[in-house]
C-alpha cells in the first residue's frame, strides 16, 4: 500500500541516526535517454551505503523490444554488496519537482529480503511498471528534462540465518 505524499529532506544523503536512509537519483535527459538506451539498458545511481551494505537505484528508461512492458518505465533497489542477504523496508518515490512532494510507487510494510547470494534478481525490489513514458514527460515530475527518484530504506540488517 502506497503512502501518500510527504515531504522528503532536501539533501540527496540525508540520515537520521535512528531512522531511514535516503538516496536519489536524478535521471538528466530523460528525453532522450530511451533512444540512447534501448534494447534493455538502464542507469545506475552511484552507489550508497546502508547499514554497512551497498546499494543502488536502477532506473530502466524502456524499450519497445520486448523485454518488457511497452512504453513503460521502471526503478529498482539493488543490493550491490555482493555473497550477502539482508532485508530492509523499501520506499521508492517519485519526487513532485514543483513542490518538493514525493508520491509512494513502492512502500513496503514488511522488511524485503535481498539475497545477494542467489542471483541478480533476488538481490532487487522494485517495478518494471512506474509509468509510461507518455504519462512522466510534461508531468510535475520532470523539470529541466530531468526525473528525479528517491530511495528509502529503513531497517536494514544483514540476515545471517539464510546464508
Amino acid at each position: 500500500m502506497a503512502k501518500p505524499a510527504t515531504r522528503v529532506p532536501n539533501s540527496p544523503d540525508a540520515r537520521d541516526q535512528n531512522g531511514p536512509r535516503h538516496a536519489r537519483l536524478h535521471v538528466r535527459g530523460f528525453s532522450r535517454l530511451q533512444e540512447e538506451q534501448c534494447g534493455g539498458g538502464f542507469v545506475d545511481s552511484p552507489a550508497f551505503a546502508v547499514a554497512g551494505l551497498h546499494w543502488a537505484i536502477r532506473y530502466y528508461p524502456g524499450s519497445d523490444d520486448g523485454d518488457g512492458e511497452r512504453g513503460h518505465v521502471g526503478t529498482f533497489v539493488r543490493l550491490l554488496t555482493e555473497g550477502v542477504v539482508a532485508r530492509a523496508s523499501v520506499g521508492l518515490l517519485l519526487l513532485d519537482q514543483t513542490n518538493g512532494l514525493a508520491d509512494a510507487l513502492i512502500w513496503d510494510e514488511h522488511r524485503t529480503l535481498f539475497d545477494a547470494a542467489a542471483s541478480a534478481d533476488s538481490c532487487t525490489r522494485g517495478t518494471g511498471k512506474l509509468a509510461t513514458r507518455s504519462e512522466l514527460k510534461g508531468s510535475r515530475f520532470v523539470r529541466g528534462d530531468c526525473l528525479m527518484i528517491e530511495c528509502v530504506l529503513d531497517d536494514v540488517c544483514r540476515d545471517n540465518r539464510l546464508k
